[in-house]
């Protein structure tokens, strides 16, 4: 179904809606275990976030591929993802989604 919510919102140019997708879809194939297909998903999100231009959309993406990246073992790779996720909730003023990445921090660290 995901998929074919993509392709819908491709078609329409709804870049948020595509990026959101693209970022549950990766969620629930990281749980399936096809960690490769999950990041490439979310560096498609980042992608499409980054051209239009949503912070809190990029911070979330970042702290997922940490999370992703952190299950495969690299934790200075997702130390590094965390942190930018960290100083992008800063700059937008997200108290919420500031604790929620030193929370994720913690648990590496």
């Amino acid at each position: 179904l995901y998929q074919q919510c993509w392709e819908i919102y491709e078609r329409t140019s709804d870049t948020e809606n595509q990026a959101a997708t693209l970022y549950n879809m990766a969620y629930i194939i990281s749980k399936q275990g096809n960690t490769q297909k999950a990041l490439s998903l979310l560096k498609q999100s980042l992608e499409i976030i980054e051209y239009s231009g949503n912070a809190r959309w990029k911070a979330t993406v970042l702290q997922e591929m940490a999370r992703i990246i952190a299950l495969k073992g690299d934790m200075q790779q997702a130390l590094d993802l965390y942190q930018q996720s960290k100083e992008i909730y800063e700059q937008i003023g997200d108290i919420a989604g500031k604790a929620s990445t030193l929370k994720r921090i913690a648990g590496i660290i």
